[in-house]
């Protein structure tokens, strides 16, 4: 008989032990070579590649080069904007200053455009003054010469007025005319403190030429003066004949009367007065005063003319 063999077992391979020690412990998790724990986490083997850390958000640190180049472009930064500021700090000076001048070259400006207006308004009211003062002598010259019956100088005395319009520009046109017109009456029909014309002196004088140049050149016969005698009241009152004669013709009205009541005929001094007063013509007169209104009243409208040509200027 054979000997009895005992029970046969089927050869072990390699590593089957691990493989039944790993079973045992539970499923094996991660990468082959990994040992685990007793719960079965796979402890990190000798043999396997670390895990990577994340990146890290520090700036890595700057070369030499670099840190110097960085200094040099905060350097120039900061000079740049020194010069900047330094740039703006002087246009804004520069702004003010020409502000302050501006200012000071307007004010000054206004300053003296004030004086000039102030010194020309002076040599105005100067001039007005100069002429005002020649008019006063031209008018005093007048009377004088009308009482003395000095007609040369009165003439002369016209001729000025009319020269001066021309200096000043009058023309001799119809409104031209108008204005020297005018100018003569004002110095013809002139009156001194008393009211009294040049007629009046020239009346008062009994001077017939100066009597007759005056009327002739626009002076009014009954014009009153010094308690409102006319010229043919003084005439009469002086005894001068002739003039009385004169004033007649002209348009002298004897049936004015004066403050103290009475009219030329009588104050007549001479009977020879008080017969020509009497005796003369009264229609005359009212034709004469009838001619001398159509004049007035021309004139005034010539002067209105004049005065609306002056406003529209």
């Amino acid at each position: 008989m054979s000997a009895k063999k005992g029970p046969t077992r089927s050869p072990v391979r390699k590593g089957a032990k691990a493989a039944t020690s790993a079973k045992q412990g539970g499923k094996v998790s991660g990468n082959p070579g990994q040992k685990t724990d007793g719960k079965g986490a796979a402890e990190p083997s000798s043999g396997s590649k670390p895990l990577e850390e994340p990146p890290s958000s520090q700036a890595p640190e700057l070369s030499r080069e670099a840190k110097a180049a960085l200094t040099l472009q905060s350097g120039f930064r900061r000079l740049l904007a020194c010069r900047e500021r330094a740039r703006r700090l002087k246009e804004r000076q520069e702004y003010n200053e020409l502000m302050e001048r501006l200012q000071r070259e307007a004010f000054v400006a206004l300053v003296k455009r004030e004086q000039e207006e102030a010194e020309r308004e002076r040599k105005r009211e100067e001039e007005e003054k100069r002429k005002q003062r020649e008019e006063q002598h031209r008018r005093k010259r007048m009377l004088e010469a009308a009482f003395d019956g000095d007609v040369e100088e009165m003439k002369a005395i016209l001729k000025e007025v009319a020269n001066l319009d021309t200096q000043n520009g009058v023309g001799t046109d119809e409104k031209g005319k108008a204005v020297r017109l005018q100018h003569r009456l004002n110095i013809v029909d002139c009156t001194d403190a008393n009211g009294n014309t040049p007629l009046s002196e020239a009346s008062g004088g009994g001077h017939p030429e100066a009597i007759r140049m005056l009327i002739e050149n626009g002076a009014n016969p009954n014009s009153r003066g010094a308690f409102n005698r006319t010229p043919l009241y003084r005439a009469a009152f002086g005894g001068h004949l002739a003039a009385v004669e004169l004033l007649l013709q002209y348009g002298a009205d004897p049936r004015l009367y004066a403050d103290d009541g009475n009219t030329p005929e009588q104050v007549a001094s001479l009977d020879s007065l008080v017969t020509v007063l009497k005796s003369w013509d009264i229609s005359l007169t009212e034709a004469m005063l009838q001619k001398m209104e159509a004049g007035q009243q021309r004139r005034a409208q010539e002067e209105k003319k004049v005065n609306e040509a002056k406003t529209h200027r």
